[in-house]
């Protein structure tokens, strides 16, 4: 007897979009984002692109879709309404799994909108402050800005995806004016630049809760914060940073170029940190360990140049605070200046180990134990 076995096969192939900033329905950005599924490509020919009228309109990326500008002169643009970033969209990009977003200017985001209480506050409110105890590296549910504060030129929560020939330039917001990442949003950013963003804190990038991306041969410049001009890394966020560059970033409270704080551990390797200014301390970086609910903050700097960069008190180019412990290596300090410690400032228990490092000019003093 002869069996005959019938097979249905259903074959998804992917699907190539092309877009234009005046085309229609499937033919315009926001229309093939709609219509796109995982494993489809859209290629966005040159122009200005915007992602609707309302300010909670931003350009929604799908799972595993790949979105290719034509480099720069694509622009990604929240300038949706009148002249001035007052009624901007909140976020230009929101990013989404394995996605990948290549060749694009990203502006004019203002995530601007309101925040709820700091972590401070909230542990205050639950009588757990200050923190008596390590609580691990696990996820922690406690307050953060609201998702219209975070972001103003991308926004990922809990996302693994890829960013490359990117630049995001103009964008503000209160937490990440270029970039928020949160909740292990681990991001692979390559050959980018993060210029002339501003926000609270992490005027570039802010990583928040566990989020480390993969930050390589990168341009952070001219961006500017209260904490982080160039980038904010907290809650266990420990990025790597390679072959990069934060030049002429601004902090008026911590940290010109880096601020990291709560068991944020970055490993830098290879970075110029050039010209940054702080008007407080940590002109270049800023490491403070302070009730730090994961553990040790324990950033590795490797085979880095700091020149030129000043802090109004401590630390020209590195300040470290309350019992951090970062490793510095291999690196190289010239013509950095501070009140105090004008290449690096220990204070309040913290303990640098720093390891065949050059230090070229009077300015370029090193400062421990200081209370």
């Amino acid at each position: 007897m002869e069996v005959v076995v019938n097979y249905l096969c259903t074959i998804l192939l992917s699907t190539t979009w092309n877009v234009s900033p005046d085309g229609d329905g499937s033919q315009s950005l926001v229309g093939a984002l709609l219509k796109a599924r995982s494993g489809d490509t859209i290629l966005a020919a040159p122009g200005i692109y915007f992602p609707g009228t309302k300010r909670t309109d931003s350009f929604k990326l799908k799972k595993g879709l790949t979105l290719k500008g034509a480099g720069e002169s694509s622009v990604l643009s929240g300038e949706i309404g009148n002249d001035g970033i007052e009624d901007n969209s909140y976020h230009v990009v929101i990013g989404a799994q394995n996605s990948t977003l290549v060749g694009f200017t990203i502006t004019g985001g203002n995530a601007n909108g309101q925040t709820i209480p700091t972590v401070k506050d909230a542990l205050k409110k639950a009588n757990q402050w200050p923190p008596t105890q390590s609580r691990g590296r696990s996820r922690q549910s406690f307050s953060e800005p609201q998702v219209d504060a975070k972001g103003g030129g991308m926004r990922n929560d809990g996302i693994v995806m890829t960013i490359e020939d990117c630049l995001f330039e103009y964008n503000n917001a209160i937490y990440g004016g270029g970039m928020y990442n949160t909740n292990e949003a681990n991001i692979t950013i390559t050959n980018c630049k993060f210029i002339r963003n501003s926000a609270k804190e992490g005027g570039g990038m802010y990583n928040y809760n566990l989020s480390s991306p993969t930050i390589d041969s990168c341009v952070i410049n001219t961006n500017t914060a209260s904490r982080g001009g160039g980038m904010m890394n907290r809650y266990a966020s420990s990025p790597t940073i390679t072959n990069s560059q934060f030049v002429t970033n601004h902090a008026t409270v911590h940290g010109g170029a880096i601020c990291n704080d709560y068991g944020a551990s970055p490993q830098i390797q290879n970075v110029a940190i050039w010209q940054n200014t702080s008007d407080g301390d940590g002109g270049g970086i800023f490491t403070d360990d302070t009730a730090s609910q994961f553990g040790k903050t324990v950033p590795r700097i490797t085979s880095c140049n700091f020149m030129d960069n000043i802090a109004a008190n401590n630390g020209g180019a590195i300040a470290n605070y309350n019992k951090c412990s970062p490793a510095i290596e291999l690196s190289t300090f010239a013509k950095n200046e501070a009140k105090s410690g004008g290449a690096i400032s220990n204070r309040l228990g913290a303990t640098a180990q720093i390891t065949q490092c050059e230090f070229f000019a009077k300015t370029d003093t090193v400062e421990s134990n200081k209370q």
